[in-house]
């Protein structure tokens, strides 16, 4: 199970999320009150191992704004908001996590990460996980919107087939990150992840 703590601003955050055990970290580069310069990004990351992976979120910026950022800030993912259709991810040489509503139509994704997210990404409120039907879905997910370190282990057992678990909001005290929210979502997360998986084996072994 992927965990990605988003909106990251600060390298004390940072590390707090590296040394939990998270294995993406979240850079918004478009207009957000967590918005942060891809030269900053480079900087209060120069010392993250390669296996955790860089994700820049973009909301329909410029696509040469996108690759510069990319260079920049050496991103290993973008992660996009906005209107992005195929026509624009194919103009982009690194792996791609495309945001959506669990109502929206996603079929045209194809060989993309998808994220679905509460309609106000951002907002801290959960979607109606009930909506959304998962089972055949080829590409991998992650699973966001209104996720806490309190809810984060029923989500991944509602979603046992998820890629990951994404947070925002849900790890911040009056808009700022909080380092104990973020170590207690890592944990509970990678606990949750772990039961699924001994579920899965004692399934596949009876």
């Amino acid at each position: 199970m992927k965990i990605k703590i988003c909106g990251l601003s600060t390298k004390e955050a940072v590390d707090t999320a590296v040394e939990s055990g998270v294995t993406h970290l979240g850079f918004i580069l478009s207009p957000s009150k967590r918005q942060v310069a891809p030269e900053k990004i480079l900087q209060i990351t120069n010392d993250v191992p390669k296996t955790v992976k860089k994700v820049g979120v973009f909301v329909d910026e410029p696509i040469d704004f996108v690759k510069k950022a990319i260079q920049v800030a050496q991103l290993d993912l973008v992660q996009l908001h906005g209107n992005e259709d195929m026509n624009y991810i194919n103009q982009l040489d690194i792996s791609v996590i495309k945001a959506i509503r669990p109502d929206q139509e996603f079929k045209e994704y194809e060989d993309v990460i998808l994220l679905f997210d509460s309609p106000q990404a951002g907002s801290g409120q959960a979607f109606d996980w009930d909506s959304l039907v998962t089972s055949g879905l080829k590409n991998k997910f992650f699973i966001a919107g209104g996720l806490n370190p309190e809810n984060v282990a029923a989500a991944i057992q509602h979603f046992p087939n998820a890629y990951g678990v994404d947070v925002s909001s849900g790890v911040e005290t009056d808009g700022i990150k909080n380092l104990t929210k973020i170590k207690n979502f890592v944990q509970n997360a990678s606990l949750s992840s772990s039961k699924q998986l001994f579920i899965e084996f004692l399934r596949i072994t009876k």
